[in-house]
């Protein structure tokens, strides 16, 4: 589009093009990929993390209150 719209604050919606629509997640490079995963299994990692920590304190709690 020429030209150019300087203000995008007042567009009420934003058109792409079909060549921006095929940019998505299924093309991703090799180094794109790896980050993503990386990404996401740290997210696992925490989540994990975090689950065993509740776990232990749970059985911690249930241990002091039949001694």
């Amino acid at each position: 589009m020429e030209p150019q719209p300087s203000d995008y604050t007042t567009c009420l919606a934003l058109v792409v093009s079909p060549t921006e629509l095929q940019n998505g997640v299924m093309h991703l490079t090799a180094a794109e990929g790896v980050q993503l995963s990386i990404a996401i299994g740290i997210c696992w990692a925490v989540a994990a993390a975090f689950r065993a920590v509740i776990h232990m304190l749970k059985e911690k709690g249930d241990s002091n209150e039949t001694t």
